[in-house]
């Protein structure tokens, strides 16, 4: 009986709200070739709907995404791709692809696509070449994980951009532009500016080895020969696959450079915000040197952390803070802000002492000031860092939906201001230090990042990201909350946050952009956001290599659907499952 008006309910929901389940194919005449061919075209592995191993691979980080592919396949190498690209194009079936599984938008999901998972490429190998301007380059796959490329080519010894979170993927993050907040991003720059060449998979099955400035088309059979010519506007698929990626072809090899110096870690500080002005000074450090990066970091966490250590000092954390607001009689939660050297040759670990001093100097208002229990707080947030990261880690995908905002080179934090202080969850003067827990969210982190970038690409071949032109100074915010029930309220609040940002932008005519690895729908211009002034270039290309929209998935180039985020205006509380 339960089950019966379970599914009366599901009914009313999907009427009530306009859901239409997919339509496989508008053609009700054709019939796709049999799934059975591609068992005896292709060497990696074929799985069908709905098996167990299916339903394994299907999982993907955002519990949210529950759409089912046509067909889901590991492909063994290139060759294995290019031959699943041509199936699909014969019967007229769509694409999708995951490497890590992280898409915020469910892109790598898509009802009756066929799903290429990419984690079985997942080479890694350091070597020396000429191509690379330090000398070192890797060759990365595109289903490694950045915790698997760190413990091959360890950021103790080496450095590059990578995904903050070690179970990203590398081939999403690095074709949706790739940014790290803690330092390698003001350091080197995006992700996508370290590519010296790729093997990409078009949208007819074609296979072409792509750098800046050459097309390399790999010969379909063995009498034929390799072709190669010179991109033009319209062609210029190097361009358009770092930075979006998604919507133009499978990436299948990645040569990335590689600087031959550790990854400098950040020194942590807690210091107090409570006025406009405060907030001010932790911009105009982060402005004033070359030397510095600088990150506020505000994290909601509670029990949500799950070994023994972390749960032991989440639960006593909240009341240092709290303790920390009742001494200094403000009302204000103070904040923990992360500052890296990001000169070339900063070493391992950037110098506390020297960061304190270039703080003050400032007139950032520290919470403490005394070098002992300034190194003191600097070693427990790094030790509560490594701990945190390696339980990222490791969770199993699926475990939380997701739901996020990203705003991204404001010229200040006017558009922050409100919520930052005033906010009940997430503002510094919040009364209920777990009021986050109160509204259905388990976790949230919400960092605001000063670009004080180092190093731009060569302005001959640019990325396809909006980079707000090269801008070098600017401000970037990245609000992501994970919840368990999707009928709490933590997606709606985070919604109106996002809208609130946003009308104040567009109200006092304030220039920002977006990122296409944090997407957030809604708006009408989502896609100038994503990609500014190269979004008719990428029309352009998308005209050029996938005409009839094989790639065709949640806020890729070509499409213009604003709802098809997982939580958004529309469907606060996340869009009504499809039932096949």
């Amino acid at each position: 009986m339960e089950i019966f008006y379970s599914l009366i309910f599901i009914t009313f929901l999907r009427l009530s709200s306009g859901y239409q389940p997919r339509d496989y194919n508008k053609n009700k005449n054709f019939q796709p070739a049999p799934i059975s061919l591609l068992y005896k075209q292709v060497k990696g592995e074929v799985y069908e709907c709905c098996g167990a191993r299916y339903m394994e691979l299907r999982n993907v980080n955002n519990r949210a995404c529950t759409a089912r592919p046509y067909v889901i396949i590991r492909p063994r190498d290139t060759y294995d791709v290019a031959t699943v690209v041509k199936f699909a194009n014969r019967n007229k079936i769509e694409i999708t692809m995951r490497s890590g599984g992280h898409g915020y938008t469910c892109n790598q999901l898509k009802d009756g696509a066929i799903l290429i998972d990419l984690r079985g490429l997942n080479k890694i190998r350091l070597l020396h070449t000429p191509e690379s301007s330090t000398g070192l380059a890797a060759i990365l796959g595109p289903g490694s994980t950045w915790g698997r490329v760190q413990k091959k080519i360890p950021i103790t010894r080496y450095s590059y951009p990578h995904g903050q979170c070690r179970s990203v993927g590398v081939g999403g993050y690095i074709t949706g532009g790739g940014v790290n907040w803690l330092g390698t991003y003001n350091k080197f720059g995006y992700a996508a500016e370290q590519v010296l060449r790729m093997t990409v998979v078009t949208a007819n099955g074609t296979i072409l080895n792509l750098s800046p400035g050459k097309i390399e088309k790999v010969p379909d059979y063995a009498h034929e020969y390799r072709t190669i010519s010179k991109p033009t506007y319209e062609t210029d698929l190097f361009f358009a696959m770092r930075g979006a990626g998604a919507g133009f072809g499978i990436v299948t090899e990645f040569l990335y450079k590689i600087h031959d110096t550790p990854e400098t870690q950040p020194a942590v500080f807690l210091v107090w915000a409570m006025t406009k002005e405060e907030l001010h000074r932790i911009k105009q450090a982060a402005f004033g040197n070359p030397r510095w990066s600088i990150t506020i970091n505000n994290e909601f966490a509670g029990m949500f952390w799950e070994s023994f250590q972390a749960r032991l000092i989440y639960k006593f954390l909240p009341t240092f803070l709290t303790s920390l607001k009742i001494l200094h009689r403000s009302g204000d939660t103070p904040l923990f802000v992360t500052v890296t050297d990001i000169s070339y040759n900063a070493g391992q670990l950037t110098n506390t002492m020297e960061a304190l001093r270039y703080l003050k100097s400032y007139n950032v208002n520290l919470v403490f000031e005394n070098p002992f229990i300034v190194q003191a707080i600097d070693k427990f947030a790094r030790y509560l860092y490594e701990l945190i990261i390696v339980e990222q880690e490791n969770q199993p995908p699926g475990a939380y939906n997701l739901v996020s905002l990203n705003l991204g080179g404001m010229p200040d934090t006017t558009a922050l201001d409100e919520i930052f202080f005033n906010h009940p969850t997430f503002g510094t003067r919040r009364t209920n230090l777990q009021m986050f827990n109160d509204i259905g969210c388990d976790y949230c982190f919400w960092l605001i990042h000063f670009r004080n970038r180092q190093r731009f690409a060569d302005s001959r071949y640019p990325i396809s990201t909006n980079t707000d032109n090269n801008l070098k100074h600017g401000v970037d915010t990245n609000l992501v909350c994970l919840f368990r029930d999707r009928w709490a309220e933590c997606p709606n609040t985070l919604l109106r946050v996002k809208t609130f940002m946003e009308d104040k932008l567009e109200k006092y005519k304030i220039n920002y952009s977006k990122f296409f690895n944090f997407p957030s729908c809604d708006s009408n211009n989502w896609m100038w956001k994503y990609w500014g002034k190269n979004f008719p270039q990428l029309l352009a290309i998308k005209e050029t290599y996938d005409p009839e929209k094989m790639f065709n998935s949640c806020q890729t180039v070509g499409t213009k659907d604003n709802a098809c985020c997982p939580f958004n205006l529309k469907f606060p509380n996340g869009r009504p499952p499809f039932v096949p």
